[in-house]
């Protein structure tokens, strides 16, 4: 035992005394991180084995990092790997322990299970699901974070579930009506003793943009009617100050406001180089590129469809945060009725610009909304649901023009073949 604890110690200090190796770091930096996790879940042989594992991939990771020897790489990609598939096999055995937990009421080894979040441990849609309904059928548990977001943000997904770009939301607020629930963007006023502040909360994972128009008695804005406002995810910021008038006894207000996905202030980054969204090495071909001749026009003459087989693996073109997701549909045809059944992935840019990948398969989505992702993250599975004439990708990067419409945006793609600026028809694309 005391053999264990310290190989346990000197390990601990080891992955966190230090920094990690740089090399094949999106592959290396999960698994080393996991290790000191591990040994809490699993069998004492089973974690040593890994954490002495880890100890030495750590080790030639730093050689290379410092020598860049060919040889000495491929060694380590080698041992990634190997460590990877050790990893996977602690994870089965960790999946059959939460499984058996569910089957046998046991929510005291089923909440220490899922309470330490390893990375991957709930990949596994079917598990997820079971665990999630088990969790939220306990009255008194501790609260887990992957589960508390999955249920925060259940309903939003529920309400959002259709291609959306354009899915324009219109409330009101009346001082002289009791208000109702609050809203997911949700106007609110305060009284103070000379004037009335307004804000606006938004609620939801992603930026808005906001239009409001007002009518007052015995009250005088400080901004014109019908301005737009930009107001990100789960900020709460004042639209205007409303100065009661002298000598009134009595004041009133009511508003009108609508709001859409996405900042009218966002300015693209340009120079970005964004990645094809496939494996890379792999060719796909482009069934529709910039000014398709079926449906990309218009606002939408920047998107671009990858023809692909149903499976085929899509990963991040660009670092962001995963705000919309949609794979419950098993629908699909070339008519515009489909159109709300096309399941999808949308990820918000740092310059509040979007991505989305949409025709993805009936239950192929392995990223949930509040999802930080890099570039290159594995996201889904390519599908055919939804408004389409055939397996195929659709991809497309866009802003919010106004409040009733968003616009796509032409980017600049990495292929075998360098940059790629403009994206045509019936042209295969390798990704590098």
């Amino acid at each position: 035992m005391f053999k264990y604890l310290l190989i346990l110690f000197l390990t601990a200090s080891f992955l966190y005394a230090q920094k990690l190796p740089l090399t094949y770091k999106q592959l290396s930096h999960p698994l080393f991180k996991s290790s000191s996790l591990i040994t809490k879940l699993v069998s004492p042989e089973m974690s040593l084995s890994y954490n002495k594992n880890t100890k030495e991939a750590i080790s030639l990771g730093f050689k290379v990092d410092a020598t860049h020897n060919p040889e000495a790489t491929k060694k380590y990609l080698f041992v990634l790997r190997k460590l990877k598939k050790e990893y996977d096999s602690i994870l089965y055995t960790i999946h059959k322990e939460i499984s058996l937990s569910i089957d046998t009421n046991d929510t005291k080894r089923f909440n220490e299970l899922i309470s330490y979040q390893l990375d991957g441990l709930l990949y596994n849609r079917i598990l997820y699901e079971r665990a999630l309904e088990f969790y939220k059928k306990q009255k008194k548990h501790k609260k887990n974070n992957i589960f508390q977001k999955r249920m925060k943000y259940a309903k939003i997904e529920e309400e959002t579930a259709q291609e959306f770009q354009e899915e324009v939301t219109v409330s009101t607020y009346d001082s002289t009506k009791k208000q109702g629930k609050k809203r997911i963007v949700n106007l609110e006023v305060v009284n103070h003793k000379r004037h009335l502040n307004v804000y606006i909360e938004n609620s939801n994972p992603y930026s808005i943009s906001v239009s409001v128009q007002g009518s007052y008695r015995n009250l005088q804005a400080s901004r014109a009617n019908n301005d737009v406002i930009s107001v990100k995810a789960g900020e709460r910021k004042i639209y205007l100050r409303l100065e009661k008038v002298k000598g009134a006894v009595s004041f009133a207000y009511r508003f009108s406001y609508a709001w859409i996905l996405g900042s009218v202030d966002a300015v693209h980054n340009d120079a970005y180089i964004y990645r094809l969204p496939y494996e890379k090495g792999t060719s796909q071909r482009v069934s529709q590129g910039y000014n398709g001749v079926t449906t990309h026009n218009g606002d939408a003459k920047y998107a671009i469809d990858f023809s692909m087989n149903v499976g085929t693996r899509i990963y991040a073109a660009r670092d962001g945060v995963v705000v919309k997701v949609k794979e419950d549909s098993n629908q699909g045809g070339y008519e515009k009725k489909f159109t709300r059944h096309g399941n999808y992935v949308t990820i918000e840019h740092d310059d509040s610009t979007f991505s989305t990948y949409y025709h993805l398969k009936h239950y192929g989505v392995v990223v949930s909304i509040g999802k930080k992702v890099k570039k290159g993250d594995f996201l889904a599975y390519s599908g055919n649901t939804g408004y389409s004439s055939g397996p195929h990708l659709h991809f497309a990067v866009f802003k919010t023009r106004n409040v009733s419409r968003t616009q796509t945006i032409k980017i600049k793609l990495l292929s075998e073949n360098g940059i790629e600026n403009y994206i045509e028809r019936n042209v295969f694309y390798k990704a590098k």
